[in-house]
């Protein structure tokens, strides 16, 4: 049992770190305003997009990633290494932020759905909110800001960069 403890503790302090070797991915498609990688798993193949959507008369990058099951289709990853699944998407978000195309904006947004992509009961932020949040948390640069627009919903802004000041 003390081993037990002892091993969830360990992954409990790597969640948001970002330390697992990221998975193999590739550039897809991008321009201007879109963008699209893919990965893949032993389990599964995954597809992150990012698209530019006007928030309050403000360019935003709206954030999202589907997985399509090598069994049963879109759904449930089943995946046994997340944390390996996470360090990979935080990878390819931190290409794209360097990337010139990112430039049309600083802001960014995702939702995090609970498992099986349904709502999450009202009040109640998501296992995936909790998890992207601390991925968040411990990756993005000093500066910058970060808020929740109800349970699920993370925006984010990146400091300026230098050469915008």
């Amino acid at each position: 049992m003390k081993l037990l403890m002892e091993n969830w503790r360990g992954y409990l302090k790597e969640i948001g770190d970002a330390s697992a070797n990221a998975y193999p991915w590739r550039e897809r498609d991008i321009s201007e305003d879109y963008a699209m990688y893919e990965f893949r798993t032993p389990e599964n193949f995954y597809v992150v997009h990012l698209a530019v959507e006007m928030v309050g008369g403000e360019p935003w990058w709206d954030i999202a990633f589907r997985t399509i099951s090598n069994k049963d289709g879109v759904g449930l990853t089943g995946e046994s290494q997340p944390l390996k699944v996470m360090s990979t998407i935080v990878a390819i978000i931190k290409d794209f932020i360097d990337r010139e195309e990112s430039k049309i904006s600083n802001r960014y947004k995702f939702h995090g759905l609970r498992k099986g992509g349904g709502a999450e009961p009202a009040g109640e932020r998501s296992q995936r909110t909790k998890m992207y949040l601390a991925f968040l948390k411990r990756n993005m640069p000093t500066g910058t800001e970060i808020e929740t627009i109800g349970q699920n919903e993370i925006r984010f802004t990146l400091p300026k960069r230098d050469a915008e000041l």
